[in-house]
């Protein structure tokens, strides 16, 4: 595991010093970053994530398969889709609603892929369907919310810090050996279960890196500015596994 968190931060080391030869000018990329939020993600078209919410909390959410319970609206709502908690009524199980804006759609092809990825470190989709003309997600509940949640309030020590790397890496290797890479890679996507197990979530601008031509927009910038890697910073597209280990180093 210490060879494989030394790699992460060498990566990391290595890729900040290429940056430094990078040919574009550094005006120029302080002027495409300019007033972005290094912490919001950046959806395609530029457009980053904003909570506008739907007054579902208390009401009754029909899926396609079962009935729900909208017992809360979280921070993780924003400009892809509002999300709840929300409980089943039969049996009585915690599931969180991701009810995705018109227009958009989680990808067919991640959304398969993610059914036969690891359990013990992806967050599971149980349901998707489609109501009132938009798309939605039935996801597990992990109880323990966000890293990003945890390092603000408690802080974690090192040794526990180097043990959700060493995880994370697992999870990592698993969704790379399946052509997926995630390209938000970041604290607040990173869930941790009852037992400290950390999971991923959020693929929405995840990809399949075999035959993924035309899957994003050349030259579109997609992700959270804070952990993105050079390349990812000048085009979306031109990621691959190496991109979300050197979110994991940031």
């Amino acid at each position: 595991f210490t060879k494989l968190a030394e790699f992460c931060l060498i990566f990391k080391m290595v890729t900040d010093e290429t940056r430094l030869e990078d040919d574009t000018p550094v005006e120029e990329e302080r002027t495409r970053l300019e007033g972005s939020d290094p912490g919001r993600t950046v959806l395609e078209g530029g457009a980053r994530q904003g909570s506008e919410g739907l007054g579902l909390v208390g009401r009754t959410f029909e899926g396609t398969e079962k009935s729900y319970q909208v017992l809360e609206e979280l921070e993780a709502s924003g400009a892809e889709a509002d999300v709840y908690v929300v409980e089943e009524q039969d049996p009585e199980d915690k599931r969180v609603l991701k009810y995705y804006r018109r227009g958009i759609r989680p990808k067919a092809e991640i959304t398969e892929m993610l059914a036969g990825l690891d359990k013990e470190h992806v967050v599971q989709v149980y349901e998707t369907g489609v109501k009132d003309g938009r798309s939605y997600e039935i996801q597990e509940f992990v109880e323990h919310g966000s890293l990003a949640d945890m390092v603000v309030s408690d802080g974690l020590p090192d040794a526990r810090m180097k043990e959700i790397l060493h995880e994370l890496l697992i999870a990592a290797e698993h969704l790379h050996g399946r052509n997926v890479i995630h390209r938000d890679i970041k604290p607040a996507n990173i869930l941790l279960t009852t037992d400290g197990l950390p999971k991923l979530t959020d693929f929405g601008l995840a990809r399949q890196h075999a035959g993924d031509t035309g899957q994003t927009m050349a030259g579109a910038v997609l992700g959270t500015l804070d952990f993105m890697p050079p390349e990812q910073r000048k085009d979306a597209a031109l990621v691959d596994a190496r991109s979300d280990l050197w979110a994991l180093g940031a």
